[in-house]
């Protein structure tokens, strides 16, 4: 980090990083789920990955009186050598039945990828005053195949902002709504028993509610600073698939 002027800093970093197989990508087998059935593969090699990062943040105290704004954004852009990935096994026909899913299982394997490539950017900015905060973040990752430009993970652009308010010194309340963007997968869907099947390409936006009340002066003593936690998760109940749900 490069501090310009006060508040503000340019950020920068570089990793390597190195992971084993695990046992589960490696010996796997059978219809462990509804999509695939599972083909071992003891032969799997360790990913190793190079990335980088470059960014910056700013934060300010008291722009307008008693309140504070933060910004930071971060691009990051990496490569990946062997990566593992789960891929269909086509080449091997059709899985045996299985009366526990619906017949559109295809032969899945994991395996490695040569070359892959991950990047994507991160943007969060928020800002409080008195009681209230408000805060926005986007963020963005792709996980590609270097040669054949697919994607190895599904993953969707999200929008999320918040809203918080304490009413009072021990109460804590907030509102989250997260929009997640049309991923646009690459390819687009696949074939099993001689159906086509299409990866989730749709958006769709959900709202969280959280709360929290810190007990002061309680009936019993020992529960005095304890925290109670509560909240709805997808508040207005919406049915979606998420991207990375295959």
């Amino acid at each position: 980090a490069y501090d310009i002027f006060n508040g503000c800093n340019l950020l920068a970093g570089y990793a390597e990083s190195f992971r084993a197989p695990t046992p589960n990508e490696a010996s796997q087998m059978g219809p462990l789920n509804r999509m695939y059935y599972y083909i071992p593969n003891p032969n799997l090699e360790p990913e190793t990955a190079k990335e980088w990062e470059v960014g910056f943040s700013y934060e300010k105290e008291e722009i307008f009186g008693d309140d504070y704004f933060n910004v930071k954004a971060i691009y990051f852009d990496g490569k990946v050598d062997n990566m593992i990935a789960l891929k269909d096994r086509l080449d091997l026909g059709t899985p045996p039945p299985n009366p526990l899913n619906s017949g559109s299982q295809n032969y899945g394997q994991y395996q490695n990828v040569d070359k892959a490539k991950r990047h994507g950017y991160e943007i969060e900015a928020n800002y409080a005053v008195g009681d209230f905060r408000f805060g926005m973040s986007y963020d963005k990752t792709k996980i590609k195949d270097s040669t054949t430009g697919e994607d190895l993970k599904h993953s969707a652009a999200r929008l999320k902002g918040k809203f918080g308010y304490s009413p009072a010194k021990e109460w804590d309340l907030e509102v989250k709504i997260s929009h997640y963007f049309n991923p646009h997968p690459n390819p687009a869907s696949y074939i099993s028993r001689g159906t086509e099947y299409f990866y989730v390409d749709r958006d769709f936006t959900l709202v969280d509610f959280a709360g929290s009340y810190e007990i002061k002066h309680g009936i019993v003593s020992f529960l005095d600073g304890a925290k109670v936690s509560f909240g709805i998760n997808n508040l207005f109940d919406r049915p979606y698939i998420n991207a990375s749900t295959t």
